[in-house]
């Protein structure tokens, strides 16, 4: 998508009139002050001031309305755009975000956008402004003396050979400024996320000599674009004055000749004065839509983003789950998992067992179609999962992630995230005591409306964990993946808990992604992996007799 940053709608078009009548209402006042000057009597005197009062009127309220209306249209614009890039970044394929950092991101919606937002709101309307004011002047200086208005205009040419070189090496130097505040802002929200990392580990200097690179990186390339900008604007007033220096050595030898006024000479160098801001404008124009150009292929690049498709596919049908010869790696050439391949059957519950780094929580990833095997596939019956369609397949699944997923909000925003029925406080408050979380939220004094706060960090890691539990059961779908879901419980708790759910979920597939045995005892079947294959199935006791491995690990957690 590409964003068309001078594309006009009606606010624009009745701002630009507007700036266009008060531009003209300015070229007015310099010729009511030559007839001042070069005879008007004194009973005219008041009406020429009455006259310059009415145009000043004029001019400051079409010139007011005129930016309002730009306003409105360019906040319009950038809000428009913030929706689509982040409508873009909430679709993005799960693959996107592993190459790209948080911080990055928000900036590029944020700082990117706030430059485009300048250039809609600011310098959009200042150019529409100057460029009518420095064509109507030249209109008028040439009909006051075209000697002086053509000794002016030669000059031009030579202030325009030197301001676009440099606009576009300040458009260079502003992207890889822009590049570098994002990747600052990535390297902040990082370290701000793991504060406790941090300190645990003492790494306190370290993590500052980093974000100090950072911030001097941003530093010198601001600097060098603060070089490049600082000569334009000098380089354009000094050709202005010198400019006005030589129209008054040659205005004045003109008027002592004969051939112009005193009233003309004095309009012509108000109407020079009344150019300075505008030529300023243009001058700076390019080098602002230089850098607004700059943010905009950010954005786009953002919004070219590869989205997962939701519309089409079959429909969602048959029973039961084949993993069929799944190998599948996040780089090609480091496999994370190899010729997987087995069945889970509907109402089944089974579990995915192994040692850190053996590739379970990939399955689940697989599962919920983050990723595509790299070749093999995982068929429902005869059809292929990546077949189906996106959004059906998703609402048959429920998820409950090792990695406390709660968002900002209340408790109720949490459980009820993503339903799309209506829940009674009784149904919400009843699956939360079947996580032995209900009691907790009654003592809480807002009750279901507590703030959790930014990634729940006003629960404890048990609740945030039992509070995803209770969201899984709310969602109803099909197959629920539990993946070190009771990490952060207890013993008693994760067992009573686990217990309950067995129960409530008898008619459900469940697939339990375990470290720790003591979840998984009592599942149908168990599949064992090691070195990112499955090396024996079955249930815990006919593992436990015939797969060495399995022993051993079991041995390792003390599980009889």
């Amino acid at each position: 998508m590409k964003l068309k940053l001078l594309r006009v709608d009606t606010k624009v078009i009745m701002g630009s009139f507007l700036l266009v009548l008060s531009s003209l209402l300015a070229l007015l006042l310099p010729l009511i002050l030559k007839g001042l000057i070069d005879g008007s009597s004194i009973e005219n005197i008041g009406s020429k001031v009455f006259q310059s009062f009415l145009i000043f009127i004029g001019q400051a309220l079409f010139s007011s309305i005129g930016y309002y209306l730009f306003s409105q249209s360019g906040e319009k614009k950038i809000a428009k755009i913030r929706k689509k890039v982040i409508e873009g970044l909430i679709y993005a394929e799960k693959s996107f975000f592993d190459k790209s950092q948080s911080g990055e991101l928000t900036s590029a919606i944020v700082n990117d956008t706030s430059v485009i937002r300048e250039f809609l709101i600011t310098t959009f309307p200042n150019i529409i402004l100057s460029l009518v004011m420095v064509l109507g002047s030249i209109v008028v200086l040439f009909s006051l003396d075209w000697n002086l208005s053509l000794l002016l205009f030669i000059t031009l040419p030579c202030m325009m050979f030197i301001i676009l070189p440099l606009s576009n090496i300040s458009e260079k130097y502003s992207r890889r400024l822009q590049e570098e505040i994002g990747f600052l802002t990535g390297q902040l929200t990082e370290k701000i996320q793991e504060h406790e990392l941090i300190k645990t580990n003492q790494a306190e200097k370290s993590v500052q000599d980093v974000l100090d690179n950072c911030i001097e990186r941003v530093q010198n390339n601001s600097l060098k674009s603060d070089r490049v900008t600082s000569f334009e604007t000098p380089f354009a007033l000094l050709f202005i004055f010198a400019t006005i220096a030589v129209m008054l050595t040659y205005g004045g030898y003109r008027v002592s000749a004969g051939y112009i006024s005193v009233g003309t000479l004095v309009s012509f160098l108000i109407y020079l004065f009344q150019l300075l801001n505008p030529i300023s404008n243009i001058a700076n124009f390019v080098t602002v839509y230089s850098r607004s150009k700059g943010s905009s292929v950010a954005l786009e690049n953002l919004l070219a983003v590869p989205k997962e498709k939701f519309e089409g596919g079959k429909s969602v049908s048959g029973q039961g789950l084949n993993f069929n010869h799944v190998y599948f790696g996040y780089d090609e050439n480091r496999p994370v998992l190899k010729d997987i391949t087995c069945s889970i059957f509907k109402g089944q519950k089974i579990a995915f067992v192994g040692p850190s780094g053996s590739g379970k929580s990939t399955i689940v990833r697989l599962l919920e179609q983050f990723y595509k095997p790299l070749s093999g596939d995982i068929l429902m019956e005869q059809s292929s999962i990546y077949d189906f369609n996106l959004k059906e397949w998703r609402s048959k699944i429920a998820w409950v992630s090792q990695n406390n997923a709660v968002l900002s909000g209340s408790i109720r925003d949490n459980l009820c995230l993503g339903l799309n029925r209506l829940v009674t406080d009784d149904e919400l408050m009843k699956v939360l005591d079947l996580v032995s979380l209900g009691d907790e939220i009654r003592s809480m004094k807002e009750g279901l409306d507590t703030e959790v706060g930014e990634r729940g960090r006003f629960l404890s890691g048990g609740q945030s964990q039992r509070l995803q539990i209770a969201r899984t059961y709310l969602k109803d779908a099909e197959i629920l993946i539990f993946d070190e879901s009771t990490a952060n419980l207890d013993a008693y708790s994760e067992y009573a808990i686990i217990s309950i759910l067995y129960s409530a979920l008898k008619e459900k597939t469940v697939v339990i992604i375990a470290h720790r045995l003591s979840t998984v005892k009592d599942v149908d079947c168990i599949f064992f992996l090691e070195e990112r294959k499955i090396t024996g199935s079955g249930t815990h006791k006919e593992l436990l007799e015939n797969h060495e491995r399995y022993a051993r690990f079991v041995q390792e957690q003390m599980i009889e």
